[in-house]
């Protein structure tokens, strides 16, 4: 496989990964008061922002030539980060 063929699989697989956590802290939140669960909706918008510009990012990626494919990994890879650290100011509300 070339390089792009197999970043364009590995972000494919952290969308996913980052939706079924998503969706088991979305099942966590049930149970938690109504003041965390006033946190936790705002962080979750952020979440649902970053992981949308993701996608946008990822999707770029796909369809760009081997110049601009450079800079938009550049782009998601900083868009991983965000995204990592939504999900753990999420978890960690949760945690609370």
């Amino acid at each position: 496989m070339s390089e792009p063929i197999d970043y364009v699989g590995t972000m494919d697989l952290h969308l996913k990964n980052w939706d079924a956590e998503f969706a088991a802290l979305a099942a966590q939140a049930e149970s938690i008061g109504a003041e965390a669960r006033a946190a936790y909706a705002e962080r979750v918008t952020s979440l649902r922002e970053s992981r949308a510009a993701a996608q946008r990012r990822f999707e770029a990626i796909r369809m760009a030539d081997d110049t601009a494919r450079a800079e938009l990994q550049m782009e998601m890879d900083v868009a991983l980060v965000g995204m990592r650290s939504a999900m753990h100011s999420v978890s960690a509300i949760l945690r609370k």
